[in-house]
């Protein structure tokens, strides 16, 4: 063969190896990009969905509203378990007839620290009922009715729920099962 033919056999070797890299190579890299952009999208997702909302600004008012002094909080449930705050206790069912409380007072750092969470919150503004009440219940508790009393100053909050009956909102579907 002349050399051009040589030349032309070895140009269509080449384009048949580039078109068989191309067939087989192509697939598997635009694969492993697309794994790589779809691992990283989840990951920037997922990082987003799990970051906690923006912190509200802090109003200097609220501190006035809300004041240090007289904070406390009750956190119970009907089946003998809670934290009291404001008597420094803790108490707990050891049976169907045991109750024990002791002594649990929280340091004036903890307290300060709830406090200023509370306050960043805005727990005081929650809406009442909240949410709102529902229209009917899907069966009776199964679970021991919750409470979470706070106070600051001369201002309460109460907050019910049970964590275990299924309200149900006006349209039919299940609710949270919270309520104030």
């Amino acid at each position: 063969m002349k050399r051009g033919a040589w030349q032309r056999v070895g140009l269509v070797a080449v384009l048949m190896g580039v078109l068989l890299v191309a067939r087989f190579a192509i697939p598997t890299l635009i694969a492993t990009v697309r794994e790589a952009i779809s691992s990283r999208l989840s990951a920037a997702v997922e990082r987003r969905l799990l970051r906690p909302p923006p912190a509200l600004p802090i109003r200097p008012g609220d501190y006035a509203r809300f004041p240090r002094q007289g904070f406390g909080f009750n956190w119970s449930s009907d089946d003998k378990w809670g934290v009291d705050t404001f008597r420094g206790t803790f108490t707990t069912s050891l049976g169907a007839s045991w109750d024990t409380t002791i002594a649990l007072a929280l340091t004036e750092a903890e307290m300060d620290t709830i406090y200023q969470r509370m306050i960043e919150i805005r727990l005081f503004d929650f809406p009442e009922p909240s949410p709102p009440a529902w229209g009917a219940l899907r069966g009776p508790p199964s679970r021991p009715e919750i409470r979470f009393l706070v106070q600051a100053g001369a201002v309460r909050r109460e907050f019910v729920w049970h964590s275990g009956e299924q309200p149900v909102d006006d349209d039919g579907s299940a609710s949270s099962g919270f309520r104030s």
